[in-house]
């Protein structure tokens, strides 16, 4: 009698606790939160195309050695021009072509001379040919550049004389380039440009040099 009692209360309480166990909260699968990916590490390398816009300010010399005659010009104005560059990185050195084409509103008048030989010089357009060697330990590059110069020089006078050259040069500047991430960056920079001896009709020689500063915006890609 008493083991039937044992077992019957045995098989009650498994019972209970198959009951409670059914109205327990079903748990629910959950899925491991998705980890982010890093953003792409930052490089100056690759090719980038720019437009570029400033002020540029020179002197012209002429002289014709037999009239004896001969003057100086300040010529100065506007440019505006397009960029087209290719950077490698290693470590926080950065090293670079760049080539640019820009028209160029700088030109200066002299009438002083008589009879006005010449009244106006100015340089139409020009463009470059440079490399470049900057040093970036982050998202700021210094950079010194230097290289091929070309450009045209026209010179004209009260007689109505009309009267262009396309000559090659050389020029030398430096830069300070902000990178806003790895598709944009914005430079500041200074170039001087020298087209040495141009000859004219009528004897006449000039010199042209002129310095440039001019700010960019870069698409890197």
């Amino acid at each position: 009698m008493r083991a039937r009692l044992i077992s019957a209360a045995l098989i009650s309480c498994a019972m209970i606790s198959v009951a409670a166990a059914s109205d327990l909260p079903t748990r629910v699968a959950t899925k491991a939160p998705t980890s982010f990916s890093p953003a792409p590490l930052f490089t100056w390398t690759g090719w980038y195309v720019g437009l570029t816009a400033g002020y540029g300010w020179g002197n012209a010399r002429f002289d014709t050695p037999a009239a004896g005659t001969g003057g100086t010009f300040r010529p100065n104005g506007a440019n505006i021009g397009s960029t087209l560059g290719y950077n490698m990185q290693s470590g926080s050195i950065v090293y670079g072509l760049e080539t640019d084409l820009s028209v160029n509103w700088l030109k200066g008048t002299n009438s002083a001379v008589a009879p006005c030989r010449i009244c106006e010089v100015s340089n139409p357009w020009f463009g470059t040919f440079r490399g470049r060697l900057g040093y970036a330990p982050g998202m700021t590059m210094v950079y010194a550049t230097g290289g091929f110069a070309y450009g045209g020089v026209r010179v004209k006078d009260a007689f109505g004389d009309d009267e262009h050259h396309n000559k090659a040069g050389w020029t030398l500047g430096a830069g300070v380039e902000q990178a806003f991430n790895n598709r944009w960056s914005a430079k500041v920079e200074y170039l001087y440009v020298d087209l040495g001896n141009t000859g004219f009709g009528g004897g006449l020689n000039t010199r042209f040099n002129e310095n440039i500063v001019r700010v960019g915006l870069n698409a890197r890609f």
